[in-house]
């Protein structure tokens, strides 16, 4: 009457835990998995194909030597913070940073947009763990459920980012 499938972490049929198993009745419950499985599995293929589109476009750009002014290759407008004001914006140098970072110059990446070579490391992290994720069929947060702090990230993306405009506005 009962099913044995590979679902880990959970109780069973009768409360006790399953111990890395999970006893189930009949084929609804199993079609269910199956379903959410495959939602697991095409979320993870969009966030591959996403971070991938990003990775190839800046591998597509020509990193400005000025370390910024790559987006202008986009057909978006020069910084009108920098126009304004004279100086860089917080965000000034993210493109050129991650078009550098997708031609393998980390280094250089670092030096132009620290936040920016941290985001592109992060990007490109993503696609193999989103692969990993299509691969196996399982939510990479069930493992990183302790390490998942919304508010702490939050707060960690503002501080690297106002420290990567720091280190923009003392390098020029």
């Amino acid at each position: 009457m009962f099913r044995e499938t590979g679902f880990g972490d959970q109780a069973n049929a009768v409360g006790e835990p399953g111990r890395g198993r999970l006893l189930e009745w009949g084929w609804g419950r199993n079609l269910l998995c199956l379903m959410n499985g495959l939602k697991v599995r095409l979320g993870a293929a969009v966030v591959a194909a996403g971070c991938l589109a990003i990775l190839g476009t800046a591998g597509w750009l020509t990193p400005s030597e000025a370390g910024l002014g790559t987006h202008q290759q986009l057909g978006l407008s020069q910084c009108a913070w920098l126009g304004d004001h004279g100086y860089a914006c917080p965000t000034c140098g993210m493109t050129t940073a991650f078009a550098l970072a997708a031609h393998g110059r980390l280094g250089a990446a670092f030096m132009t947009q620290p936040a920016a070579a941290v985001g592109a490391l992060l990007t490109a992290m993503s696609v193999w763990i989103a692969l990993w994720v299509v691969y196996m069929g399982e939510p990479a947060m069930r493992h990183m459920r302790k390490l998942w702090r919304p508010g702490w990230y939050a707060a960690m993306v503002l501080v690297g980012i106002s420290a990567a405009w720091a280190w923009k506005l003392t390098i020029g």
